[in-house]
C-alpha cells in the first residue's frame, strides 16, 4: 500500500496513545516513538503482540522485526528477555545498536534468521552470549 499525507488519519508519539485510538478498518496512524515507531493500519481482526500489533493497529513493514519494537531497551541494564522472546516468535529478527540483557534462555524456532548491527547480547548482564558487530 502506497501511503501519502492525505491518507494518514492520525499521528501519535507513544504506544499508549496508539492503543487508545478508536479507528476503523483501513485507518492509518504514524507512531513517532524513536524505538517502537512506524506506520500502522487499523485492523479489527489483528491480535496484539506488543511489537507488530498494538491493540488493533498492525505495523506495516517488510523484512525483519526489530527487538526494540517489542520493548527491548538494549541499555545493558534492563532485562530484555521477554521482549526478545516475543520478537523471536517471528523467523526474521533484527538487533539494532545496544547491549541487550537476557536473564534466561530464549527459545528460537528452526530456521531462524537473526541479524545484528552493533549489538551485543549479554547473559545475566555480564557474560557475552553474542557479540556481533557489522560495518553496515
Amino acid at each position: 500500500m502506497k501511503l501519502n499525507s492525505k491518507s494518514i488519519n492520525f499521528s501519535v508519539d507513544t504506544v499508549e496513545e496508539l492503543t487508545s485510538l478508536d479507528g476503523v478498518n483501513g485507518d492509518i496512524c504514524i507512531l513517532t516513538d524513536e524505538d517502537r515507531g512506524g506506520t500502522f493500519i487499523y485492523d479489527d481482526t489483528a491480535v496484539d503482540n506488543q511489537g507488530t500489533v498494538f491493540g488493533y493497529w498492525r505495523r506495516q513493514y517488510d523484512g525483519p522485526v526489530n527487538v526494540k519494537w517489542f520493548g527491548a531497551k538494549g541499555d545493558g541494564v534492563t532485562d530484555d528477555t521477554d521482549a526478545i522472546q516475543n520478537a523471536c516468535t517471528q523467523y526474521n529478527v533484527f538487533f539494532s545498536d545496544g547491549d541487550f540483557v537476557l536473564n534466561s534462555t530464549v527459545q528460537l524456532k528452526q530456521y531462524h534468521h537473526i541479524t545484528f548491527k552493533n549489538a551485543r547480547v549479554l547473559y545475566n548482564g555480564n557474560s557475552i552470549a553474542f557479540d556481533l558487530y557489522t560495518d553496515n
